[in-house]
């Protein structure tokens, strides 16, 4: 058996796919490959082909595992023969390759199988194959597999496929079974389609046959044919094959969809007649495009015109009441939803005549698209405003019937006795403490709740009723939710069957436990109540009375008086006689009622007042006469009445001396009393105030109010509560607060009205000066909003002129500046003013600086306060300006920004004159204040950012390190110090991790320093090893800040650093230095000072204190006392500066020493600006003093390393080159004296080859074959050695060059040397290089090389050569599609001898990259590489600025 495995005819070159892929995705691979292996991770599942993926039809969610068939795995060991024979006698179309662990190596088709054995035998046994017989094999194999295809696309589609000639002649045919032909083939095959038709159908397929040849495109037709006595309907397609003239027919048997559609046909047709006849309309909604159609009656039902055109949802929704929209919209939208349910909802929609119409909206889904979501829904709309009109009726009248049962708590019920079935009403259901909807429970358990004493009487009654078949007990039972007893009374009826059986009982039940209670409470109220009740028959003398009666008496109460004379005999003898009259008033017919009060002396002695009412009872012609009456204690209200006159007199003595107004009016509210008081506060005498003449001291804005809310209380009893004012005959007002209320009787009847007043005048002059406060306060609030709205100066004040405008409601607000009296002309930049009073700031042109004018500006510069002009004053100034600018009042104002010319700020009111009162002087004032202040802030702003950009163009500059970055590490900015400390350009750096650059064993420790930055340490110095662009590690010292926003929240660190890898052994010595710089950074050590030059006075901060050493209240600070402590060396500059300073009023800056009480030396910045005090002129210095000594230390410090480090940096480079030139001279030195014994090797191995060739044995042959291999490659080694030394010892010339002609020569060169590659290379246009010629061309030949190289197992490779800008630098890219490589190996590429792939994949000895490497780092440039295992490669370099010069 041949001995070759299947790993050697695999290629490896072959599609793969996870079962997940989506199949649309992978279609153009197994069109062009044919199969495909689905991996999952490195192990093979299965294998898709073409068939697989057309049958069934692909979906845009079919995935490949959804798709995929069986793989056919087998060991890449196997020997081929053994593999061909599994392989014809399996139906998979391939042998997916695997090692012994199961994982993917590659993939073996029928094809490699049969070119492996053309020339080899397949087994022992049989004959060798001759080569006609292989290559008829092979064509047999490719048709096999192309009819395994066809059949398996034929046998997924239900067409007929027919090949014909132009005329219509069958030639071939492909259906999924011949069954599928109705005719046999010999029936039409070599016949003319037209031939083998009915006449009518000939033609008609002979027209589309003309009309396709003509115009070139497909042409469709429906026919029918009688097949089996059945007709049966087709649709042919008939399109150009290609230019030979044939056509391809595909007829496809339509006559289940046929009669579907004219089953819908004519089931639509009789839906619109049953809709017709039901007056529905039906409606058809798109969900694809969100449209809906109707049919006529849809519309008319409503009252619109039928229409045709499709409506929208939001059209449906306009028609529909508000209240249903939602549930319109949630039932519509549900139906969007896979397996929505149908729907069936009623609404309101508008008629067209305005009103709205009930309609009951029925529907449901018909129709989904292909990926099963709901396309179409249809449904029925039906006019049901009748029907619901008639259940709104009914359902008001049950309403009407339960609220009458519900409030005489009555409920019905039904029971049928032989299932024990019941019925309870809602109102039934609550009287038994169940809730509504609640089943009713059973007979057992329902008497279970009935009172025990009650249940035998109940069972009698219902015992009775199925006797006499009515019911009617009363009883008591126990509520189900809270077990409260209730008493019920129920009446009911029995109906009987036939055999007078007892079917069903039905009643009412009434709930009468407030009814029995009644009497019950009523006997306790009359207890309560100290009342009685009680009947007489005078003409007897009879009397019968309850027990209250005895209690009133003061007697037991089981002993009531029983007589006439008993009654009267405890009452004395006038109110005897009393009573005694009037009850013969009414035995006489006089009257029919009594109504008296008397008195009744108690055996205790106590003598109690009752009150008598009565009524006869009697008819007046009935005999005896009968009254009945009741009694009522009211010897308490005897009581009250006989205190409230007691009160009353005391109330006039009190009010009398009462120290607020107070007053009585009648119910009709006329007055009848005040106090002297309300006189006094009113400033009207009693007399002209009673009845209504107090109105006339009403003032007159407040009279009608006050008037109207006294009527109110009159008529409404609402209490009357308001301020007002009294005008007293001179004019004079007061403020009062009165407040009334009415008084009545005991029956509730009005009997008064009784106020008072309180004078208010003090609290409404508070009021009305806290409201102008507040207007204050919110005037400069608008205008602080206007100022702080924008950036720019120019906006800013002219939102602040706007918003002051508004403020004083003037004509005009404007601002001048300068402020210049002496000035030529004058100009209004700002200015702010209403549309009918344009001012000078509108005419933007520079005005003269009149007489008038000047005088004004003077008057407002030398002025503390607003300057006013009124046009009363006839003031020249205004006189002048009024004629210009129509100004009748005038108010201006001086602003003296610190820094910058004066302006001026003025209000002008051009309708009338108009006098400005103190207090808008006062908030003039106030908001000239806050322009100034913000002319202030925009200048400091201004300052600042040119500040910003010094200190920008600073630290580029800086010698040493600065880095900002985030909390996490990632650099946001880098200097050209750390840039070049570091060997990369700054876009490398920046978005990198600065713990990139730091060995491991730091990064966590620098990871705690920058957590332990916050607000309140903002500032710390940190020591630690990076790793610098040589790949050393080295010392630095970094000094990092925190910077936080407005919430203390650090957004950012900034850090400068140096090198202190020298100082690093002196830095024991310099431990409590640096400790000391630590402290120092921490805290600013900042002092403030305010120097009053006028007065002397000097005020220091404990700061300035603190750093003088010295104690804040052993003395006061003084200018001596000062310079006293400035060093001796250092106080006549000190104080020659601070004098110049202050005789030219200039700023004052200098650096100075300190020493202090204890002999410390401190090193001090102060710095101080003159300023004149506007209000009195007074002239000051403030300024600031910072503690610099850190600084200054520091700074030396710094110097000193940097010397260092300079000294040894010119040393170890000097070193450095030594050594290179000796590493340089020994390599060419060992390269060629290693020539000479490798070329002996190989003259004796060639000797020994041709002398003694035959006589050598075959194991020997094997030996020199191998000789001369590593001798070949020792050479290669030797050449790559000597061309690495040359590109490090070769002088650079630097010219200009075009790499891109360079890298078509050298790739026609390697073309003809390997003709049969087909290898293409793109060049973007010129590529210009400022380099060295020879060492260029030897990077180029090494990158094409190995191009070429890594692209030999591509049947087309592709090799593109560009160049692009990158930070200013121009960068060369070289990209292919080879066999790629593992990036995470990209940093061996450029070291001497190191390779990526094995020799016996693609030869090298790993030099070429190495020797590009250094050829680019002597250019100044870089190289890098990228790419990926079988997606190819790409490199990049540089060669550096592109400035010529020659080494």
């Amino acid at each position: 058996m041949d001995a070759s495995t299947l790993a050697e005819l695999c290629t490896g070159d072959f599609p793969v796919a996870t079962p997940d892929t989506l199949a649309t995705d992978v279609c153009g691979l197994v069109a062009e490959r044919g199969i495909l292996v689905v991996i999952d991770g490195d192990r093979p599942v299965g294998v898709l082909t073409a068939a697989m993926l057309l049958a069934p039809p692909l979906t845009p969610t079919s995935t490949v595992g959804e798709r995929m068939g069986p793989a056919e795995c087998i060991d890449a060991r196997t020997d081929c023969a053994t593999s061909l024979h599994r392989l014809q006698h399996s139906s998979a179309h391939a042998l997916v390759l695997i090692d012994e662990t199961g994982g993917l190596i590659g993939l073996v088709g029928e094809r490699e199988l049969l070119r492996h054995f053309s020339g080899r035998s397949m087994t022992r046994s049989a004959p060798a194959l001759e080569s006609s017989d292989i290559s008829l094999r092979k064509a047999l194999n490719e048709v096999r597999y192309s009819d395994r295809v066809l059949d398996s696309v034929f046998s997924a589609l239900p067409d007929l496929f027919f090949r014909m000639r132009q005329d219509g002649t069958i030639i071939d045919y492909r259906a999924r079974t011949d069954n599928d032909l109705y005719s046999p083939p010999e029936y039409f095959l070599g016949k003319r389609m037209q031939d083998v038709m009915p006449e009518t159908t000939a033609r008609q397929f002979s027209a589309k046959l003309a009309q396709m040849a003509d115009s070139g495109e497909m042409v469709s037709f429906n026919y029918a044919l009688d097949v089996a006595g059945q007709t049966r309907h087709f649709e042919a397609r008939l399109c150009q094959l290609d230019e030979s003239a044939q056509v391809i027919a595909v007829v496809r048997d339509i006559t289940d969809s046929h009669a579907t559609a004219k089953a819908l046909r004519d089931s639509e047709a009789r839906l619109s007649f049953a809709l017709d006849a039901a007056e529905g309309g039906v409606w058809d909604w798109d969900l694809t495009h969100d449209t809906c159609r109707g049919s006529a009656r849809y519309f008319t039902q409503l009252g619109y015109p039928a229409q045709s055109e499709s409506i929208t949802l939001a059209d449906c929704l306009s028609l529909i009441h508000p209240d249903d929209r939602a549930i319109f919209e949630q039932h519509m939208n549900a139906q969007r939803q896979v397996g929505a349910p149908p729907f069936d909802i009623e609404i309101r929609m508008r008629h067209a005549d305005g009103q709205d119409r009930w309609i009951r909206r029925k529907g449901k889904t018909v129709e989904w698209d292909s990926a099963g979501r709901p396309a179409r829904v249809v449904g029925t709309h039906s006019d049901i405003s009748a029907r619901k009109a008639d259940e709104l009726a009914l359902q008001a009248l049950n309403q009407k019937l339960e609220n009458a049962q519900a409030l005489a708590h009555v409920g019905w019920w039904e029971w049928t006795p032989a299932t024990g079935e019941a019925r309870f009403s809602d109102e039934l259901l609550r009287i038994h403490g169940l809730a509504i909807g609640t089943r009713p429970p059973s007979h057992q358990d329902w008497l279970t709740h009935v009172i025990a004493e009650d249940r035998q009487r109940v069972q009698r009654a219902q015992e009775a009723a199925f006797e006499s078949g009515i019911l009617e007990c009363e009883f008591a039972l126990h509520r189900y939710d809270n077990g409260e007893r209730r008493d019920l009374k129920t009446i009911g009826q029995v109906s009987f069957d036939a055999h007078r059986q007892p079917v069903k009982l039905f009643g009412v039940t009434a709930d009468i436990t407030e009814l029995r209670d009644m009497g019950r409470r009523y006997a306790q109220s009359a207890r309560i109540s100290n009342s009685a009740t009680w009947e007489i028959w005078p003409d007897e003398g009879r009397l019968l009375a309850d027990a209250n009666l005895a209690r009133l008496f003061g007697e037991a109460p089981n002993a009531p008086p029983g007589t006439l004379s008993a009654f009267l005999s405890r009452l004395p003898g006038d109110d005897a006689q009393e009573l005694l009259n009037a009850l013969k008033r009414i035995t006489d017919g006089d009257t029919d009622t009594i109504k008296l009060d008397h008195r009744v002396l108690h055996r205790d002695g106590q003598m109690a007042w009752l009150h008598v009412q009565g009524q006869r009872v009697s008819g007046h012609d009935e005999t005896p006469v009968r009254v009945l009456c009741s009694s009522i204690d009211v010897t308490e209200q005897r009581l009250a009445e006989r205190r409230i006159r007691d009160s009353e007199a005391r109330f006039r003595a009190i009010t009398a001396l009462a120290p607020v107004g107070i007053y009585h009016a009648d119910a009709r509210g006329r007055m009848t009393y005040g106090n002297p008081r309300w006189c006094a506060i009113a400033g009207m005498g009693l007399e002209k105030a009673l009845g209504d003449g107090w109105e006339q001291s009403l003032h007159p804005e407040d009279r009608d109010r006050i008037i109207a809310a006294w009527q109110s209380l009159v008529d409404t009893r609402q209490p009357f509560h308001a301020e007002y004012r009294f005008q007293r005959p001179g004019g004079e007002s007061t403020w009062v607060f009165g407040a009334a209320e009415a008084l009545s009787d005991a029956d509730g009847q009005v009997t008064g009205h009784l106020g008072i007043i309180f004078d208010i005048s003090e609290r409404m002059r508070a009021d009305a000066v806290r409201h102008e406060h507040i207007h204050f306060l919110e005037s400069l609030e608008q205008l602080d909003s206007a100022l702080h709205t924008s950036s720019n100066m120019d906006d800013m004040l002219n939102r602040g002129a706007t918003a002051i405008l508004d403020m004083f409601d003037c004509d005009r607000c404007w601002l001048l500046t300068p402020c210049d009296p002496d000035a030529l002309t004058w100009r209004i930049p700002i200015e702010a003013t209403r549309p009918d009073y344009p001012g000078a700031g509108a005419r933007n042109t520079d005005l003269p600086m009149t007489p008038e004018i000047a005088a004004l500006c003077r008057t407002t510069l030398t002025s503390a306060v607003p300057v006013t002009l009124v046009d009363e004053q006839s003031s020249p100034v205004l006189a002048a300006m009024k004629a210009d600018f129509d100004v009748c009042s005038l108010m201006i104002v001086a602003l003296h920004p610190a820094t910058g010319p004066t302006w001026a700020m003025g209000l002008h009111q051009c309708r009338s004159a108009r006098e400005w009162s103190p207090n808008e002087q006062r908030l003039f004032s106030e908001a000239a204040r806050r322009m100034t202040t913000t002319i202030d802030l925009h200048t400091a702003i201004q300052a600042l950012r040119t500040s910003e950009i010094r200190y920008r163009s600073v630290v580029e500059d800086l010698p040493i390190l600065l880095c900002r970055n985030r909390a996490d590490g990632t650099i946001e900015f880098v200097n050209d110090a750390y840039c070049e400390y570091f060997g990369k350009p700054r876009e490398a750096l920046i978005g990198r991790n600065l713990l990139d650059l730091i060995p491991p064993e730091d990064r966590n420790q620098v990871r705690q320093h920058f957590m332990s930055l916050s607000a309140s340490t903002p500032l710390k110095t940190h020591e630690h090893k990076v790793i610098d662009s040589n790949g050393s590690v080295r010392w630095q010292r970094w000094t990092n800040r925190a910077i936080c926003n407005t919430k203390g929240e650090v957004i950012t660190f900034q850090a400068f650093g140096e090198d202190i890898t020298e100082s690093k052994h002196a830095e024991q010595t310099l431990n409590r230095q640096r400790r000391e710089l630590a402290e120092a950074q921490e805290q600013a050590h900042l002092g403030s000072f305010v120097w009053n030059i006028t007065s002397g006075e000097i005020r220091w901060s404990d700061e300035i204190f603190r750093l003088f050493g010295l104690d804040a209240k052993a003395q006061p600070p003084t200018y001596g006392l000062f310079l006293s402590a400035v060093h001796v060396e250092d106080t006549e500059r000190v104080d020659a500066a601070f004098k110049g300073a202050l005789r030219d009023a200039i700023p004052f800056q200098e650096e100075f020493r300190l020493t202090r009480p204890n002999g410390e030396l401190r090193w001090l910045f102060a710095q101080g600006q003159i300023e004149t005090e506007p209000a009195d002129g007074s002239v000051f210095m403030r300024g600031t003093v910072l503690d610099i000594t850190d600084r200054v230390l520091a700074t030396k410090a710094l110097q000193r390393a940097h010397d260092e480090l300079e000294q040894r940096v010119e040393q170890r480079t000097a070193e450095l080159k030594a050594i290179n030139a000796e590493l340089e001279a020994f390599t060419y030195a060992a390269s060629h004296d290693l020539r000479a014994p490798l070329r002996a090797i190989q003259g004796f191995q060639r000797a020994l080859d041709e002398d003694f060739g035959p006589q050598i044995p075959e194991g020997a042959q094997d030996f020199l074959g191998e000789i001369a291999k590593a001798s070949a490659r020792m050479g290669d080694l030797i050449d790559g050695l000597l061309e690495l030394s040359r590109s490090s010892r070769a002088s650079l010339v630097r010219q200009t060059l075009d790499l891109a002609q360079m890298a078509q020569s050298i790739h026609t060169r390697l073309a003809r040397n390997q003709p049969e590659r087909q290898v293409s290379l793109h060049c973007d246009g010129p590529i210009v290089a400022l380099c060295d010629r020879r060492l260029l061309a030897t990077v180029m030949q090494n990158l094409l090389e190995n191009a070429w190289k890594y692209t030999s197992t591509r049947s087309h490779a592709t090799i593109h050569f560009t160049s692009s800008m990158r930070n200013g630098h121009r960068v060369y890219c070289l990209e292919d599609n080879g066999a790629g490589f593992d990036p995470a190996f990209a940093n061996k590429l450029f070291e001497p001898f190191q390779r990526l792939h094995h020799p016996s994949e693609f030869p090298g000895i790993g030099i070429g990259l190495a020797t590009v490497a250094r050829i680019t780092r002597r250019h100044g440039g870089w190289i890098e590489g990228e790419g990926r295992p079988g997606e190819g490669a790409r490199f990049r370099f540089s060669l550096g600025p592109q400035e010529g010069s020659t080494e």
